[in-house]
């Protein structure tokens, strides 16, 4: 009898797209084998001196200072940045001929995460896969709501579980589901407009932050009264108010924005996102060329003349489109709090806050794509038309699938990133609201 998963039910009949996909996984990764699986795909390559050949050449074990059961070897990429074991069809020899037995975790489950949580095992999906990504943006609210689901549904009864709660004595860890339940509950409350509800989230985690955070003592009492304020609808409103109060021309925002990008460009610039946003900004560089000195801009676009160039841009965009980003930055976030756990973080404001981050550059990149602003200065396609909605959600689907690679999965560049902030003392509510209204 096949055990019970809780997933939302867009994940339910999700299916690799194989060849059929406009990307591929089987590149630029790290693919690490825990030990049990080495031994099943080297066991599998050695009947052929050819496939053990090759199994010799790119399959390495690591030392043993740094390998563990379930870190045991990776496969080496070749020199063209991919898996070794592509075939010529975009498709995996192994999984070809051998099945999933001797696969990795990784390659048998990806783009499929999965938690362990009040003795329950829940299957999230990652966005860096350009089909969860349409799967999770182009749902309904409906759709997010954890459902039961067969185990049936997976490639293996094996899987992995990457978070785990334990509810012993961490008060951290304890007060997690109702803390979260809040924060999703929060950031889908559609009757207030999406940027309201991220100052919601930002709000509560800063106040709830002091007394809970990693290591904290219980403070269950203080915990609740903060979940009961920001559920009272007085409260929110006064939020709602002051949030649209707040006015700034500072491009403190702008500033984060393409330090985090030009330092993504120069940490590995040869990336498709990289490329992506080094020619967005090297467009916006061209672009104020035409009307203004080069030698007043040198390399790059100063950030106050940069941020009333994109704000220009965003607003064209927002006013075509700006109903369906809502709905998607919506998801995009509630895939966040439901895959991520903010318990890995000090407290959940930090959680927030790099959240918060996140979407500003997203939207940036979302604003800025070349083929957006082409969309938006069509004058023969009208926004209602079919074409044009197509072509809009396609860039919707490129940018954060190409985003989440790059970035939200990549904890090494996201570490710099919040060290980088650290550093420079804006990993403060002080910067919530700019981030949020960029």
């Amino acid at each position: 009898m096949s055990k019970k998963i809780l997933a939302p039910a867009y994940m339910h009949e999700f299916r690799c797209l194989g060849g059929d996909c406009e990307d591929t996984c089987c590149q630029n990764w790290d693919i690490h084998l825990d030990e049990k699986h080495f031994k099943a795909l080297a066991s599998a390559f050695s009947q052929d001196e050819n496939q053990k050949t090759t199994f010799e050449k790119y399959v390495k074990t690591f030392d043993e200072k740094e390998a563990s059961e379930r870190n045991f070897a990776y496969i080496k990429v070749n020199e063209s940045g991919f898996c070794p074991f592509v075939n010529q069809h975009g498709l995996c020899h192994i999984h070809a001929e051998f099945g999933v037995a001797p696969l990795s975790n990784i390659c048998t489950f990806f783009p499929r995460f999965f938690s362990q949580r009040n003795k329950n095992t829940e299957m999230t999906g990652a966005l860096s896969c350009p089909e969860v990504v349409r799967r999770c943006l182009f749902s309904t609210a409906q759709d997010y709501e954890f459902a039961s689901v067969s185990t049936s549904i997976l490639p293996r009864a094996d899987f992995p579980v990457s978070h785990r709660i334990d509810l012993g004595d961490d008060f951290y860890q304890q007060k997690f589901s109702d803390v979260n339940e809040q924060l999703i509950s929060l950031a889908n409350e559609e009757q207030y407009a999406f940027e309201t509800r991220m100052y919601f989230l930002a709000n509560f985690a800063y106040r709830l932050a002091p007394h809970y955070h990693q290591d904290c003592e219980e403070k269950r009492k203080l915990v609740d009264e903060e979940i009961l304020r920001i559920n009272n609808e007085d409260i929110k409103k006064q939020l709602d108010e002051y949030f649209y109060q707040f006015n700034t021309t500072e491009p403190v925002a702008m500033i984060i924005v393409q330090s985090i990008l030009q330092l993504r460009i120069q940490y590995e610039g040869g990336d498709k996102l990289s490329k992506l946003a080094g020619k967005i900004l090297e467009n916006y560089k061209i672009d104020l060329e035409k009307d203004e000195d080069f030698d007043v801009f040198g390399d790059n676009v100063p950030p106050d003349i940069l941020w009333q160039k994109f704000q220009v841009h965003w607003e064209q965009l927002n006013s075509v489109y700006g109903a369906q980003l809502e709905v998607y930055f919506t998801r995009y976030v509630t895939n966040c709090l439901q895959r991520e756990w903010f318990i890995g973080m000090p407290d959940p404001f930090v959680y927030i806050h790099m959240l918060s981050i996140r979407v500003a550059i997203l939207r940036f990149l979302l604003t800025s794509h070349p083929q957006m602003l082409n969309l938006l200065n069509t004058e023969l396609i009208e926004p209602s038309e079919n074409k044009a909605i197509q072509e809009f959600d396609a860039i919707v689907v490129e940018v954060v699938y190409l985003f989440a690679r790059s970035i939200d999965h990549n904890h090494n560049f996201l570490q710099v990133v919040f060290h980088a902030m650290l550093e420079q003392q804006m990993m403060s509510f002080d910067y919530s609201l700019p981030l949020i209204k960029f």
